[in-house]
C-alpha cells in the first residue's frame, strides 16, 4: 500500500468563514473557506495521476484550472503537485482546491501544505476556472521552496518553508484528487462535475520524467465517472473515461 497524503476538505458544513465575491456571467464565485478543526484523511480511491519514483529535490507543472458545470451538484476536487517520502509521512504539496458550494456558486483557490502544518491547506489567493497556473517545489538545505503563479488572477506566490532539510523524499506527484471529509470517512466526498485537468511541461529534478502506466493511478471519485490518466506524451497528459475492464 502506498502512503498518500491529502489535501484538508474544509466542508460547508464545518462552519465556514465565507466571503462572496461576484463575478460577470450567471455563475458566482466565492472566496476560499476558513475553518477552525479542517479534517484531513488518506483514502485509496480518491487519487489519480502519475507518481514518479526516485530521490525528489524539484517538482513542477502547468495546468489551466478545471471548470465546474454550471448544473453541477455540490462537491470538491483538488488539483495539485508533491513530493512525498513513501516510508515515512513526509509530504509537501501545492496546487488549486475546486468545489461547488451550490448550484452555480464556486471556490477555486490556490494552496499549499505539509505534514508540518498537519495538511491543512494553507490558502494562496483565489483563482478562476481556466486560468493557466504553473507550480513547483524546489528542496534546499534550509527546506522548500514553494511556488504557484496565476497571471490572470495576478498571483505570483513564493515562500520558503523550513520543512524536513536533508530529509529524503522518493516520490512526486501529479495528482487529481476526491478529498476525504475525515479519517473515519468511509468514502470521499461527493466529486463535482467537472473538466478533465491537463498537467503540462511535467519535470522532476530539472528533466521531464519517464513514466509508463506503471506510473499511473485511477481515479474513483465519489458520485462521479472513474477518471484514467493517458499516456504521458510531449510532458503532459489528461484523463478519460475507461472502456473495457477498466470502466469499473
Amino acid at each position: 500500500m502506498v502512503g498518500r497524503a491529502t489535501l484538508a476538505c474544509l466542508m460547508l458544513t464545518g462552519g465556514f468563514l465565507i466571503g462572496l465575491r461576484l463575478h460577470s456571467g450567471d455563475a458566482r464565485a466565492v472566496r476560499g473557506p476558513r475553518a477552525s478543526s479542517p479534517a484531513y484523511a488518506f483514502p485509496q480511491t480518491g487519487f489519480g495521476g502519475y507518481q514518479w519514483s526516485g530521490g525528489v529535490y524539484q517538482v513542477s507543472s502547468n495546468w489551466r484550472v478545471p471548470t465546474i458545470a454550471p448544473d453541477s451538484t455540490p462537491g470538491a476536487a483538488a488539483t495539485w503537485i508533491g513530493a512525498q517520502d513513501i516510508a515515512s509521512s513526509r509530504f509537501i504539496q501545492v496546487g488549486v482546491f475546486e468545489q461547488c458550494v451550490a448550484a452555480s456558486t464556486f471556490v477555486y483557490r490556490a494552496f499549499w501544505s505539509d505534514a508540518n502544518v498537519k495538511f491543512i491547506p494553507q490558502w494562496i489567493g483565489d483563482v478562476q476556472a481556466s486560468d493557466l497556473v504553473s507550480a513547483s517545489l524546489v528542496r534546499s538545505g534550509r527546506g522548500w521552496t514553494v511556488r504557484l503563479s496565476d497571471p490572470a488572477a495576478k498571483l505570483a506566490f513564493s515562500t520558503a518553508v523550513a520543512y524536513r532539510a536533508g530529509a529524503s523524499f522518493s516520490t512526486g506527484e501529479w495528482i487529481q484528487e476526491d478529498p476525504s471529509p475525515s479519517t473515519a470517512a468511509s468514502k470521499d466526498v461527493p466529486y463535482p462535475v467537472m473538466s478533465d485537468v491537463t498537467f503540462q511541461r511535467l519535470e522532476v529534478d530539472g528533466q521531464a520524467p519517464r513514466l509508463s502506466v506503471f506510473n499511473a493511478l485511477k481515479l474513483t471519485p465519489t458520485g462521479g465517472g472513474v477518471r484514467v490518466p493517458t499516456s504521458v506524451r510531449n510532458d503532459s497528459f489528461t484523463f478519460s473515461a475507461p472502456t473495457g475492464d477498466g470502466a469499473t
